[in-house]
């Protein structure tokens, strides 16, 4: 059976929601997350918001993906490549290194939006953190 074939329209998009974290000392909070994903030429731009309301702060950045062979990516951050990932379908997931924190994030796309899970091997604490965010178009 061959690979699906990458739906990455069906990923594009305007999207906003909400997420929450938990870490592993059990602690968890809501966030509000913005979020767009674009087509430039052949890459792929990850365009991101977190507004961390209960904390007092905002984290942003932007992630390019660009193809490598028919569903696999390279993904870049500030120019220099990071990590790996891959799209089947409208399912995308990539992982990311920087420093020595893992990061990683899977999209499934569906009619209303998107659902992305995550984890990160180090948060502020240094704890090692999961999230769910319920994005809408």
């Amino acid at each position: 059976m061959p690979c699906p074939l990458p739906d990455i329209d069906a990923l594009c998009g305007s999207y906003s929601g909400s997420g929450a974290w938990i870490d592993e000392a059990g602690e968890s909070k809501p966030y509000r997350v913005r979020q767009s994903i674009s087509r430039s030429d052949q890459d792929v731009m990850v365009d991101y918001t977190h507004e961390f309301y209960e904390e007092g702060s905002t984290t942003s950045g932007t992630f390019v993906l660009q193809p490598h062979g028919a569903n696999l990516l390279k993904v870049f951050m500030s120019g220099k490549q990071t990590g790996h990932g891959f799209v089947f379908a409208r399912y995308l997931h990539y992982y990311l290194k920087v420093g020595e924190i893992f990061v990683q994030v899977s999209y499934q796309a569906s009619a209303t939006g998107l659902d992305v899970h995550g984890s990160s091997s180090s948060n502020a604490q240094g704890r090692f953190i999961a999230w769910y965010e319920c994005l809408r178009r």
